[in-house]
């Protein structure tokens, strides 16, 4: 009875352990950044990690991507449960993924370009033109997509990818390490509806003719008589 009793006491005592884990974090908002920290208080004010997004497609009609930088003070996940809702506040379920940056390298040829002018007047007759090539090396992000395994304490760039309706604006933020969503939201990011962010094909109503007026992105103007 006794063993019994104390395996529910240290069962007990894991569980208020890992929700006071979570249960003490704080949020911080870093002044003239995009760039948030999550800290432990009841740790003395030790940071835990700082999220600070440098890309976001802040108009699309679909296919929307945000990329931020995540640094992890310790071994830990990153954020997977993502919150998305309209300008009405009307919570949207939309198809999304998230990949962490794997940084390769690769040769690339680049263009050396050299002035060449006719006549006297260097401004009207001077153009630009490739006089040769040189390789160099260049750095690009190879996407993995991340599964929610725990990482290594370290520095990671992050990209989630959404699809949304294309008459949606979408305040999106997320849940993490017991920071709520709404907290976040307060200074994060959208995806609002460009009109001609993503467009296929528009009607232009001040066209003198139809052939004007209809044009698509791929196949040009088209005659609508």
């Amino acid at each position: 009875m006794k063993k019994v009793l104390l395996i529910l006491l240290i069962a007990t005592l894991l569980v208020v352990n890992v929700n006071a884990f979570e249960f003490d974090n704080v949020l911080k908002k870093v002044d003239n950044k995009e760039k948030l920290e999550i800290i432990n208080s009841f740790g003395l004010g030790s940071k835990i990690v700082d999220i600070e997004l440098i890309e976001n497609t802040d108009y699309c009609l679909k296919n929307c991507y945000a990329i931020f930088n995540v640094k992890l003070y310790n071994n830990n996940i990153l954020m997977t449960n993502f919150d998305f809702e309209t300008d009405n506040k009307i919570k949207k379920q939309l198809i999304n993924s998230i990949s962490i940056c794997e940084q390769k390298t690769k040769v690339v040829e680049v263009p050396i370009y050299n002035k060449i002018c006719d006549g006297k007047n260097e401004a009207y007759k001077c153009r630009r033109v490739i006089e040769s090539y040189k390789t160099q090396e260049q750095t690009y992000c190879d996407w993995k997509k991340y599964k929610g395994e725990v990482l290594p304490a370290g520095e990671y760039t992050v990209k989630l990818e959404g699809q949304k309706n294309i008459n949606d604006n979408i305040d999106w933020a997320f849940s993490y390490l017991g920071i709520e969503a709404k907290e976040i939201r307060k200074y994060w990011a959208v995806w609002e509806s460009g009109f001609n962010t993503d467009l296929i094909s528009y009607y232009d109503f001040e066209g003198t003719t139809e052939a004007e007026k209809y044009t698509d992105k791929y196949l040009g103007r088209f005659n609508l008589t």
